[in-house]
């Protein structure tokens, strides 16, 4: 297994590869980790769009995307992704976002991408801040983040209402620089 950072080249395999994650977010058997219904995931020709639109875009730019896949045998097991916000005065702050495929994770997967992403933003003189957000149940990433020094910021309760539960959702943060 390695990790590899995506290029134009993967956006085919890893448009593919999210869109089956969101997919599996849909699926009744497992836990809800992305607030989307299955009627709301994006397709792959919008994915790929987006993608195109935003891997090469340079971090002083709003829009810009970074995208890093824990490879297998030319397999994607999971990802972890680091984007800007909408403005160009929060370019200073960056956000993460991580799937896992369902039979990959618990594997440990999960931590070497987010470490890996968590030193390429440390890495990045312009970014200063770390910011995701992960639904309160899920108790294994929380603990994953809390161990890499990200802190809670606040708690949005009944964030979002989905297979008839209140699903609240949890700000975090990690400090890069000051």
């Amino acid at each position: 297994m390695k990790i590899q950072l995506l290029g134009a080249e993967d956006i085919p395999a890893f448009s593919k590869h999210l869109h089956q994650c969101l997919l599996e977010n849909t699926d009744p058997a497992l836990s809800v980790y992305a607030p989307f219904l299955k009627e709301e995931v994006r397709s792959v020709e919008v994915i790929e769009k987006k993608c195109r639109e935003s891997w090469n875009r340079p971090l002083h730019e709003k829009g810009w995307e970074r995208v890093w896949a824990m490879m297998d045998q030319g397999q994607m097991l999971g990802h972890v992704d680091l984007n800007s916000g909408r403005m160009t005065t929060e370019l200073h702050r960056t956000y993460l976002g991580m799937a896992i495929l369902n039979p990959n994770r618990g594997k440990g997967i999960g931590r070497k991408l987010l470490n890996h992403a968590v030193e390429w933003a440390k890495a990045q003189p312009s970014l200063a801040w770390l910011d995701l957000y992960v639904f309160q149940h899920n108790h294994a990433a929380i603990h994953l983040y809390r161990e890499a020094g990200f802190q809670e910021v606040f708690r949005r309760d009944d964030a979002y209402r989905m297979r008839g539960e209140k699903i609240a959702d949890l700000a975090m943060t990690l400090r890069l620089r000051s």
